[in-house]
């Protein structure tokens, strides 16, 4: 049976990565056992088509037209009941009725809304400062979310003595004279020490240079939400390097 073609188009209305899978989201669309090859090319191309059809249709909705299925209808379809499906409002909901994911149907919010192509643009914009947030809540439940992952991050890797690369002031990676990254440990005091030093500085208070340098050190690895802020607050930026260094091999 000769392999099938991906037709043109379907990715870009949809965001599908194969054929296969918008077939696998159109439930609706598909193949019957066939008698022979030529019967089950034939089928295999309405199928496509058909899907086709779909997708193009859908990419031409709105995100008001969707609405989220319920635990039962997910079911319904074959899914699990805690699965992110969107189907068109009003329509009847049954086996084999199509469907598309949250991620599709946050594409598709996102493009409409912002102009963006995917999520993850518009959440670059609005770390940038390019894009605001639709309310306060939803700007508080942001922050929060950040400040949670970024304490995580900085306390597991102080307890597993992960290596740490050296910035500048000026936050540029320090080489050695071999080229190679400078490289630090960090540790369980350590981690907690600069959550200490985070929050006195963000409280307005000034650091010492070495404690200035290790605060940025570890922001800068964890990714740390308030860097520009760290770095920006007055006052903060010493005037020479620091000779803040962990030779590595050393706990």
């Amino acid at each position: 049976m000769p392999k099938r073609q991906r037709p043109r188009g379907l990715p870009k209305a949809l965001d599908l990565r194969s054929v296969k899978d918008a077939i696998r989201r159109a439930g609706r669309f598909e193949t019957r056992p066939a008698k022979d090859g030529n019967t089950a090319i034939r089928d295999g191309e309405k199928t496509i088509k058909a899907a086709l059809k779909w997708a193009r249709s859908v990419g031409k909705k709105a995100t008001s037209d969707f609405r989220r299925a319920t635990p039962a209808e997910n079911i319904l379809m074959g899914r699990s009941a805690k699965a992110r499906r969107y189907v068109l409002k009003g329509a009847k909901v049954t086996k084999r009725t199509p469907s598309i994911s949250a991620r599709q149907a946050e594409t598709k919010r996102t493009r409409e809304r912002y102009g963006f192509k995917t999520p993850e643009a518009a959440t670059r914009a609005r770390r940038e400062g390019g894009l605001g947030y639709e309310s306060r809540a939803q700007a508080d439940r942001v922050a929060k979310a950040q400040e949670t992952a970024y304490r995580k991050r900085l306390f597991q890797a102080g307890q597993k003595q992960q290596w740490l690369v050296e910035h500048t002031k000026t936050g540029e990676i320090k080489l050695r004279n071999n080229g190679r990254p400078r490289r630090f440990r960090a540790s369980p005091d350590n981690a907690s020490y600069v959550e200490q030093l985070r929050e006195r500085k963000l409280a307005g208070e000034m650091l010492d240079q070495g404690d200035w340098f290790m605060m940025i050190n570890y922001a800068e690895a964890m990714r740390d939400p308030q860097l520009s802020l760290l770095r920006a607050s007055p006052g903060s930026r010493p005037d020479r390097d620091d000779d803040f260094e962990q030779e590595e091999g050393a706990a």
